[in-house]
């Protein structure tokens, strides 16, 4: 039999941990996102403490109404949290200086992997 790494009440543990962070960043209360999820307070704080497990309902709304990206709150993934902030920035900016930005980004992209290889050498 397989040896499972992930132990159930560490993952409630940390993702409520993730969620908490979450919700503290942003000077929210727990009614506030109890409602936004359309779960009790009490539901949802036990979810924090990592007693109740998150749900796909909840991930869903985080996810749509939130942005927050889902990969952070199930793993701790922070690395697509920064395409969050860079996605919010980009939409400060009309439709055509987005696109414009998006294309630089994406042509310079093969010259920082040049880069970064020559500097590994």
């Amino acid at each position: 039999m397989d040896h499972n790494p992930y132990n159930r009440s560490d993952c409630r543990q940390q993702i409520g941990a993730r969620l908490h962070n979450l919700r503290k960043s942003e000077g929210v209360t727990q009614r506030v996102y109890s409602e936004k999820f359309g779960i009790s307070p009490q539901q949802y704080a036990r979810i924090e403490r990592g007693e109740a497990l998150i749900t796909t309902h909840v991930l869903l709304i985080l996810r749509t109404v939130f942005k927050v990206d889902i990969n952070y709150i199930l793993d701790g993934d922070t690395n697509l949290n920064g395409m969050k902030a860079l996605s919010d920035r980009l939409s400060e900016y009309p439709l055509k200086k987005r696109q414009a930005i998006i294309k630089l980004i994406i042509e310079t992209l093969p010259h920082i992997d040049l880069f970064y290889e020559s500097k590994s050498d």
